[in-house]
């Protein structure tokens, strides 16, 4: 019996998103589907089972998003 061959490493996919947009903020994805957020170009694209749809996020790369204390 021979012993087993090494596995060979798994290769990493390229981007999915069109490269005018340049390197997303954050991506992922799971189930059939993932996203990538853009907030240079104010894009959020998501693809859900090959089905990509654009979204405008109307958020401005200055933005700063905060979560303020919740006064009682």
């Amino acid at each position: 019996m021979e012993p087993m061959k090494s596995m060979e490493p798994m290769k990493g996919s390229g981007p999915w998103w069109p490269q005018e947009l340049g390197q997303p903020s954050t991506s992922g994805g799971q189930n059939g589907m993932r996203y990538a957020f853009f907030p240079d170009k104010q894009r959020l694209l998501v693809e859900t089972d090959g089905n990509l749809t654009t979204y405008d996020s109307g958020v401005a790369a200055d933005v700063k998003l905060t979560r303020s204390p919740i006064e009682s």
